[in-house]
């Protein structure tokens, strides 16, 4: 086949052969071509602003808190999807309410929640009144960012769902979804969690809120943090995901709130310099 001639460690130019592959799909879909153009630009304006954020986490943190992440949650991640799992599938795979409420239904109110969050910035409503217009713009931002950056990354990883792998009746071998351009064997597209990210992608609320309602921030970001945890784990139950999957999202999603914010910040600054601000006293 054309697909296993591909050089395993040439990403780019199987992302391109997969792009020239599905074509036809890609012309079908809503919006076309020029949704996915704007998306994957607005996927990389945001990636590389992560990207500089982890970059700088590393310098001062170093990479000991991953290898305790690997220690702890390597073993736990199999252990907890063999719980649920079997040798020939996963019985909650087409579960009614895990399919059609918290996979079909919470998707479809995310995205109802992100169109709220833009209508909000003109006009708000409930705890939304509390902060700025640009503040509310930045929430709405930063909720579609995030998942856009999500899908993206699923869109270029070779990670198969739990029910593609061999221990679970797929045909997928277990690869680490950090092993980039190598592939298990399986479907792909399933790292990281995007399911997840319909709740993750509004941990952003934490930093708009923090400075006009701290109350409010703390419960945006428990609210937002156990919707999370919730899909993600009906997810692990179907055999859709693994709980690593979801934790990374978490992260993902976390850190692109935090660069976003931090951007804002940089440029309210820039603004508000005493230096351009003309004095008083001049004649």
């Amino acid at each position: 086949m054309v697909d296993d001639a591909m050089p395993a460690t040439d990403p780019l130019s199987a992302t391109l052969f997969a792009l020239l592959k599905h074509r036809h799909e890609i012309a079908a879909a809503p919006g076309g071509p020029t949704a996915l153009a704007v998306s994957t630009l607005t996927s990389f304006v945001v990636a590389f602003v992560v990207i500089a954020a982890f970059l700088e986490y590393l310098k001062r943190r170093g990479l000991s808190p991953f290898g305790w992440y690997r220690i702890l949650f390597g073993g736990l991640v199999l252990v907890l999807a063999r719980w649920v799992g079997t040798p020939t599938g996963f019985a909650w795979r087409d579960d009614w309410f895990l399919n059609t409420v918290m996979h079909e239904g919470a998707k479809t109110l995310s995205w109802v929640l992100v169109l709220g969050l833009f209508a909000a910035i003109r006009w708000p409503l409930g705890p939304l009144r509390r902060l700025g217009q640009g503040e509310r713009a930045q929430l709405a931002v930063t909720a579609l960012a995030s998942v856009l950056l999500i899908s993206a990354l699923k869109f270029t990883s070779q990670t198969s769902c739990p029910w593609d792998l061999q221990a679970f009746g797929g045909v997928a071998q277990h690869v680490s979804h950090w092993a980039w351009g190598v592939r298990d064997g399986g479907a792909g597209h399933c790292f990281p969690a995007g399911h997840a990210s319909a709740a993750f992608a509004y941990l952003g609320g934490y930093f708009v809120f923090r400075r006009a309602s701290p109350g409010v921030a703390r419960a945006w970001f428990a609210g937002a943090l156990v919707a999370g945890l919730a899909l993600g784990l009906s997810q692990q139950m179907r055999g859709a995901h693994f709980m690593s999957h979801t934790l990374w999202t978490a992260w993902f999603c976390w850190v692109t709130a935090l660069a976003i914010d931090a951007l804002v910040r940089t440029l309210s600054g820039r603004r508000a310099r005493p230096g351009a601000s003309p004095k008083l006293n001049e004649a």
